[in-house]
């Protein structure tokens, strides 16, 4: 009730954590269980949108002897070349369907594109070179600042152009042709749309790796990369499509020009118009297409040789089959993939996905193995990633782990781990990094969730199924610990309040993937840095706030200022997430709802007991640098030497199984003693295709053990702190105590003005002193996670301060909260 007759809208808070614990204690991270004092009053005024100066404080970091991050030196060049030589095997591979260019050069790149009559193919040489330039711009990812690539960030112009214009393309290639007709149309858009195909197959492949070199040279994360991953995924979808709908329908076109001339004219068209299978120019012209089909898409349909009309094994239905089969997996891939019904049916999703792409890759590559070329980069990644390229082993991913949870609010829980933090490393920056986490209570199902601190530390949101099930489950386990017996206290569970059910932490036992993350954010770079969060939205920002006030203490400066805005929607989810906010956070609640009592959790992680501990004003908090995620080195030759390898042997593998020096090409031809003349059988040339694709997966697995286990033997013979310059650096740091003072942060009722709150923060940027690290560049860059409202907010913010404010580099990220 306000003063003097008026009302005012007052909430009271009151954050007093731990002495020791508000970021990180020295015995365990995960032991961060800040309980509040009793309510203390602070006004909170509905005016707060008028007062963005007041909500963005001065920083106690400075611009001293700053400590920053130096810049890539030849990030450009290398981009620059990668992009290159990928421009040139799209000219070789696509350029000479539409373009007959003469001269002997380009004959012979042409020919020796494909391992058929050199045991390496160009195609395989530039895809080497990538490999290698990608592990050279990526590798030191993690102690350099990388310009985000906006080409992978945004790829949606570039995909759409590319793959619309290879398709449209084919319309005047088709007109310059002599006699052509309808099917040839048809044809030309069947083999530009399987090109197309590979392409977009490989691409999409780049970024399914967690932790990857691609993604570190592109400095992005897996959350960055996933549309990248969609867009080129869906294309390559709808060009498997046309490319088999194009191909039949050009087929069907075909059969009936063959129906056409042979009533017309009989056996005197030649072998060019004649049947391909017994009786198929017998019936109608329905009758025709029919038995057409079956012969062009069934193996074992009788076939004739149009050139002697005898009976001859349907090897093409098997090459057809192969690529329909393949087809048919893309598409149910992309139908559980839509949207709505992977929200609806994540559990099918999760089991579909993965199976259909491996079959729609096998499938693929032995129909057409050129494909088999294009995602070797990828697969590679993606085999790296999947053993231990993070500690893990390829039988087992996940760490099984015992996390402490506390129910937060009636839809947050929360979860710190409590054992085992020695074995979570990861070379992703603090504010990026996320795990998939799986709870055995709830089943097989696994999902990703952002790092709340720089420990284990995760904040969810009952937002669905899964996250329902496990809020549930934590109640649970709160009121069977509040309750005499644990029957009684199931029974009693809806009963008991939620303070009381929040005023306590179970054991629940989990198993972490990961952690995962952006070796190189792009807000690295920038002077100023402003993160917005609404609800749980801020979790992925306090770990990179935690890291940089550590910095400023033990460094004075790090050349950046970072601020904090936080939305909630009432005061009970401010008493939630209050203790966790650092002290200089501006708060703003957006909905005026009744004050709820503040509670004040019981006990910390590793105390059970109903024991309050409560902290004075003006206590201080220790981080320990000891009890974060652990810091793993990258590996780039481990990446470009079983890339190159891999590459390499799968061109080998299709030299000497299908090549020109292959035994199955002697065969075809009828090679005397050394094998059988004629036309092979099916079985015989469903092996002689599939035995490369083989030969590619053993190469890769082989390519993988031999460098993993190279790679530890040459890790016993070296120093520990050979190992990187970050193990050492973690080791130091680990052993000293940082102490920081609390205070209390202000709040305020209302909606922000997210206008008024960038354009301050640019006004600080344009008022601030020139940085004196040479990497920092003088900018602002915005980072926002949270509901959609807010993010188009921040959105239409971040463009009017562009157009205001010309002399000023404005950055946006938008984490996406739900991918």
């Amino acid at each position: 009730q306000g003063h003097s007759g008026a009302t005012r809208k007052e909430c009271h808070f009151s954050c007093r954590p731990k002495a020791h614990s508000q970021y990180l204690d020295s015995e365990a991270c995960s032991r961060r269980m800040h309980p509040l004092s009793p309510p203390k009053s602070s006004l909170l005024s509905p005016k707060g949108m008028d007062h963005a100066t007041q909500l963005l404080p001065a920083n106690a970091c400075t611009q001293a002897t700053a400590v920053a991050f130096p810049r890539a030196p030849y990030e450009r060049p290398l981009r620059a070349l990668i992009v290159l030589v990928v421009l040139f095997l799209a000219v070789i591979d696509l350029l000479p369907f539409y373009v007959d260019i003469p001269g002997q050069l380009w004959e012979q790149l042409v020919h020796y594109e494909f391992p058929s009559d050199t045991p390496i193919g160009i195609e395989a040489a530039m895809l080497a070179l990538v490999v290698v330039l990608v592990a050279a711009a990526g590798g030191r990812a993690q102690r350099q600042i990388l310009r985000p690539c906006s080409v992978f960030l945004h790829p949606e112009i570039i995909v759409h152009a590319f793959n619309v214009l290879l398709l449209a393309g084919v319309i005047p290639w088709w007109t310059q042709q002599s006699e052509a007709d309808t099917s040839d149309l048809f044809d030309g858009w069947g083999y530009i749309s399987g090109a197309a195909c590979k392409w977009m197959m490989g691409l999409c492949l780049i970024p399914i790796a967690r932790q990857s070199l691609w993604l570190n040279a592109a400095a992005a994360g897996f959350p960055e990369g996933i549309p990248f991953h969609r867009v080129t995924g869906w294309w390559c979808v709808a060009q498997v499509t046309i490319h088999s709908a194009c191909y039949t329908l050009g087929a069907v076109l075909d059969t009936v020009s063959d129906y056409e001339y042979w009533n017309h004219h009989g056996n005197q068209t030649g072998y060019s118009h004649a049947p391909r299978a017994p009786g198929e120019f017998d019936g109608t012209e329905w009758h025709a297409v029919s038995v057409a089909m079956a012969v062009y898409f069934w193996p074992w349909a009788e076939r004739l040789n149009v050139e002697t009309g005898n009976l001859e094994p349907n090897t093409g239905g098997v090459f057809i089959l192969l690529g329909l089969l393949g087809t048919l997996a893309a598409i149910a891939l992309a139908v559980f993939s839509l949207p709505r019904l992977r929200r609806a049916r994540y559990d099918l999703f999760y089991i579909v996905h993965v199976p259909a792409a491996a079959l729609f890759i096998v499938l693929g590559a032995t129909h057409d193995f050129q494909m088999m070329g294009f995602v070797v980069p990828g697969l590679v990644t993606y085999f790296l990633d999947r053993t231990d390229f993070l500690n893990r082993t390829a039988t087992s991913r996940f760490h099984r782990v015992t996390a402490r949870v506390r129910v937060m609010t009636a839809d947050w829980v929360r979860l710190d781990v409590t054992n085992d933090l020695g074995t979570l490393t990861s070379d992703a920056a603090f504010g990026s990094q996320f795990v998939y986490l799986r709870v055995p209570a709830l089943g097989g199902e696994s999902h990703a969730f952002s790092l709340a601190a720089r420990c284990p530390s995760i904040v969810i949101k009952a937002n669905g199924d899964w996250t329902r099930r496990l809020h549930q489950l934590a109640e649970r386990q709160a009121a069977e610990a509040l309750s005499d017996t644990a029957a009684r206290g199931v029974e009693q569970a809806e009963a008991i309040p939620m303070d009381r059910l929040s005023s306590v932490t179970t054991d629940l036992v989990c198993e972490i993937d990961g952690v995962y993350g952006n070796a190189s954010p792009p807000w690295r770079s920038y002077s100023h840095v402003l993160f917005v969060g609404g609800g749980v939205g801020v979790t992925p920002w306090l770990p990179a706030i935690e890291e940089h006030k550590e910095t400023c203490h033990l460094h004075g400066a790090t050349g950046q200022t970072m601020r904090l805005v936080w939305c909630g929607r009432t005061c009970t989810e401010l008493d939630a997430m209050g203790p966790y906010l650092p002290e200089d956070t501006a708060v703003f609640i957006t909905r005026s709802a009744r004050r709820m009592p503040a509670v004040a959790p019981r006990g910390g992680c590793d105390d059970p007991s109903d024991v309050v501990a409560v902290a004075e004003p003006g206590g201080v908090s220790t981080i320990s640098a000891q009890d974060a995620v652990g810091r793993s080195g990258t590996r780039p030759w481990l990446f470009a030497f079983v890339g190159v390898v891999s590459l390499s042997l799968t061109s080998m593998s299709y030299y000497y199984v299908r090549g020109e020096a292959s035994v199955y090409a002697d065969y075809e031809k009828g090679c005397g003693e050394w094998c059988f003349e004629g036309e092979p059988t099916l079985t015989q040339y469903l092996l002689a295709r599939a035995l490369p694709v083989a030969c590619s997966f053993v190469a890769i697995a082989a390519a993988t053990i031999f460098a993993r286990g190279a790679s530890r033997v040459l890790a016993t013979l070296k120093c520990p702190c050979a190992v990187g310059a970050e193990a050492c650096a973690g080791a130091v740091t680990g052993a000293q105590s940082v102490t920081f003072q609390t205070r209390q942060p202000s709040a305020e009722f209302g909606r922000p003005n997210m206008e008024k709150l960038i354009a301050t923060a640019v006004a600080e940027v344009e008022a601030a002193p020139a940085s004196t690290a040479p990497s920092i560049t003088a900018g602002l860059y915005v980072c926002v996670c949270g509901p959609q409202a807010m993010v188009r907010s921040c959105k239409d913010a971040v463009r009017h301060a562009r157009k205001h404010h010309r002399g000023v580099t404005i950055g946006l990220h938008v984490e996406e909260p739900d991918w």
